[in-house]
């Protein structure tokens, strides 16, 4: 009798199993995967301008004159330098609006002054604390869009993380302008730099995305943040093998990024060994970016 109940149990369980097996994975079933796995990595959620930002996009804002005109509302002054026609200046306007509403307003609360510049001899891109100057003329959007949020790195360095002259000066200065010891970017520069100009001794090439990081502490963070930006995955694979990049990472992720991470729209392959010189010549997916 024991053995026929047991038997008829079995059975029971078989079909439970068998029915189960059949049944669609729903939402409330799919198994919930954070962090990094030891076997494998998982991929980070990649946020859509919305989530990245935290704040609403105007859906209304859709032509470029409309981008142009918030462009010129959310910062102090906009200046047009050089020959340029009314098109050329309404297409720069709106690409840079664009690029500005990828990131948190926190991000760039600091930009203030905007200086567009037609002159196809100017100088690409210059970021300080609360200005950037851009070239608008002979240069891709794709590159465009990729030197501004260069720039833009300068200005959540030097605008947002500053420190007061409430306390100390540390061993880094911006030319003749110290750096104080609250300034949230010293856990940065410290990793790589003595001083804004001199590497630690035990550096190398290799613990920077590019080449042209290795200028300066403040081009590493320009460099390093548009990186993260538009290359995460393969930031994520330099990190893997060298722990300098690897504190980098996660100071961008945590510091600036607010913990989001993003995958590569970074189409060229990249040696795991070698660095190329700028990033802002690296080519991208422009329309994944922007999601158009």
């Amino acid at each position: 009798m024991r053995f026929k109940l047991l038997g008829s149990f079995g059975f029971l369980l078989m079909i439970v199993l068998f029915n189960s097996a059949l049944m669609p994975v729903t939402e409330a079933t799919k198994p919930v995967i954070e962090g990094k796995s030891v076997a494998t990595e998982s991929r980070p959620q990649v946020k859509n301008r919305q989530a990245i930002s935290g704040e609403k996009v105007d859906s209304s804002i859709k032509t470029e004159s409309e981008m142009a005109q918030a462009l010129d509302q959310m910062l102090t002054e906009v200046t047009i330098k050089g020959e340029s026609g009314e098109e050329e200046v309404l297409h720069c306007k709106a690409l840079l609006y664009r690029t500005l509403q990828l990131f948190p307003e926190k991000n760039r609360q600091a930009l203030k002054y905007l200086v567009l510049n037609f002159d196809s001899t100017a100088r690409r891109g210059l970021g300080s604390g609360s200005r950037i100057k851009l070239r608008c003329a002979d240069m891709s959007d794709q590159e465009l869009v990729a030197v501004t949020i260069h720039e833009l790195g300068h200005v959540y360095d030097l605008g947002i993380l500053k420190g007061s002259k409430k306390t100390e000066e540390s061993e880094f200065r911006d030319e003749k302008t110290p750096i104080y010891e609250d300034d949230l970017s010293l856990d940065f520069y410290r990793i790589s730099w003595e001083t804004e100009k001199k590497t630690k001794e035990d550096s190398s090439y290799l613990d920077f995305v590019s080449t042209y990081a290795e200028t300066d502490a403040f081009e590493d963070f320009a460099e390093t943040m548009l990186f993260y930006r538009l290359n995460g995955t393969q930031f994520r694979k330099f990190a893997s093998v060298n722990d300098y990049l690897q504190r980098k990472y996660d100071f961008m992720k945590n510091k600036v990024f607010a913990g989001v991470e993003f995958e590569s729209l970074v189409t060229e392959k990249m040696s795991i060994a070698r660095r190329d010189y700028d990033s802002t010549v690296m080519e991208y997916d422009l329309s994944k970016l922007l999601g158009s």
